[in-house]
């Protein structure tokens, strides 16, 4: 049996970093979306992730694969 949080990354579903960091949330972003400043190493990556930090307003982007590595092997 998984726990939620690896059960939410296995699906592809945005979650919580750790219990200690409650404010931090990671999720996939869709690549049609406009509003988002994507950097140009990852403008042509097809999975991005996005980290989110809701105390500090800081929103970083990173590789699918650092955060959804197990989802990106059954979804590819």
């Amino acid at each position: 049996m998984l726990s939620n949080r690896a059960a939410r990354r296995l699906l592809g579903m945005s979650y919580k970093l750790s219990n200690s960091k409650r404010r931090v949330t990671i999720s996939l972003l869709k690549l049609n979306d406009d509003k988002h400043q994507i950097p140009e190493s990852l403008s042509h990556s097809s999975f991005i992730s996005v980290k989110r930090d809701t105390s500090s307003g800081k929103t970083t982007y990173h590789p699918g694969s650092a955060f959804y590595p197990k989802y990106l092997n059954i979804n590819q």
